[in-house]
């Protein structure tokens, strides 16, 4: 507990204090010209690909000249604070805390979504006068539910409503319905990162003139030296299959873990290293973790199969290790770690969810697996352990396709485009 509350309190230092009063002071001022972003950030909680590439959208326009104010839930803001104020930009707290749900008949249920709307609309209205944005940027569709009626007031006196589609949409009639006639009234511009969530934008009903498509880039690590050496050290002693994200049913975790339990029960010397940050909450996730542990202790495997929390040196601990494996089992809109794992030629073992096949070629730059199971992700892992000499080609290719000049996923080419997106409506 007490290590907990130092490393809490690390954050409120002077200087911090200093930086957000000039962003503070930048948010009231009133610069012609320029584009003013307000951005919904209410639900983000932890710092994943989402959090990270919206925040990188922010970066882009506080370097270009902007200015940026973000409103971040009142509960549990702490590891989002610090990716607002690192770029420069003020925040504010707004009502984030019922979760909706189209499953429940609870009439107290509907109250609070309710409220919850109207709540969340004032604060957002409150801080729109004295911000006085040219732009709205919201992350996910339940910002744009819980601030509807804010949104359609500001979308009314000329403020652009900017949708980042971080996570496609779901299937469903509910789902299409809600982006066929719900949010398009409320959104000016929908920005997909990938073929596929473009063309799931299209299957719902969105006007193709409402959509842009502006694919990820490499999001910047703030890493100093040594950091995360250790993961490091272990994942270059060995074959490593390297899985990295959050660990949870649908990211495939359980399949990571059986593979490497099979490849290692067949006599192969490799070991499987899991980075990504242990769920404290809810409940469920921490009983599937503490599963996956009580089954790797069970098959003796504890000393060759790795939870190491979350890190941020994970581009040299991809340089360390053998293959990727991302048995992601959802429709991935994007896939950030097969990104990552490109830039430094880290072949990606997958399955065909999604956009991840957009960023992997086939037995040249990675393994797209037959089937989404354990079966498909041992075939593609086996490709390359009992190949080694193909996982240096798909390594090489790899580097190769990252540096192309077909590569839309530079970080020169996010910027250019976001820019012009927010910079000619300003």
């Amino acid at each position: 507990m007490a290590a907990a509350c130092r490393e809490r309190i690390a954050h409120y230092t002077y200087s911090r204090s200093a930086a957000g009063l000039e962003g503070a002071c930048q948010s009231v001022m009133r610069a012609r010209g320029v584009p003013r972003v307000i951005a919904c950030c209410g639900g983000m909680v932890i710092v994943s690909g989402l959090e990270r590439m919206t925040f990188e959208v922010l970066r882009v326009i506080r370097e270009r000249g902007g200015v940026v104010h973000c409103v971040v839930n009142n509960w549990e803001n702490h590891r989002i604070v610090p990716l607002a104020e690192r770029i420069g930009a003020s925040w504010s707290t707004g009502f984030y805390t019922f979760g909706f749900s189209r499953r429940t008949l609870n009439p107290i249920r509907h109250a609070q979504s309710l409220w919850e709307i109207v709540r969340t609309s004032a604060g957002l209205l409150r801080d729109a006068l004295r911000f006085r944005p040219t732009h709205v940027l919201v992350p996910e569709y339940t910002a744009i539910l819980r601030n509807a009626p804010a949104l359609a007031l500001l979308r009314l006196s000329g403020v652009r409503i900017v949708f980042r589609i971080g996570n496609a949409p779901e299937r469903g009639q509910v789902y299409d319905l809600l982006w066929r006639r719900v949010l398009p009234p409320l959104v000016t511009t929908f920005v997909p990162n990938s073929r596929f969530s473009y063309g799931r934008l299209q299957e719902t009903g969105v006007p193709a003139r409402k959509i842009t498509l502006i694919r990820n880039a490499l999001s910047r690590r703030v890493v100093r030296d040594q950091t995360d050496e250790d993961v490091v050290r272990l994942a270059a002693s060995r074959p490593t299959v390297l899985t990295v994200g959050q660990i949870a049913p649908f990211k495939g975790t359980h399949l990571a873990v059986e593979a490497a339990l099979g490849l290692i029960a067949e006599g192969h010397d490799i070991q499987a290293i899991i980075a990504g940050a242990l769920p404290i909450w809810p409940a469920d996730l921490v009983t599937y973790v503490q599963d996956l542990q009580e089954r790797i202790a069970v098959a003796g495997a504890g000393d060759r199969i790795h939870f190491v929390g979350g890190r941020e040196n994970v581009p040299a601990i991809m340089r360390a290790s053998f293959v990727l494996a991302a048995p992601i089992l959802q429709e991935e809109t994007f896939g950030n770690v097969v990104l990552e794992a490109r830039s430094v030629g880290l072949p990606v073992v997958t399955f065909a969810r999604g956009g991840l096949g957009e960023l992997v070629t086939h037995r040249q730059t990675g393994y797209i697996c037959p089937t989404a199971d354990l079966a498909g992700l041992s075939e593609g892992l086996h490709y390359f352990l009992t190949q080694p000499g193909e996982r240096d080609r798909a390594s090489a290719n790899s580097l190769a396709a990252a540096t192309g000049p077909d590569n839309e996923c530079t970080p020169t080419e996010f910027e250019r485009r976001w820019w012009a997106l927010f910079e000619r409506a300003s």
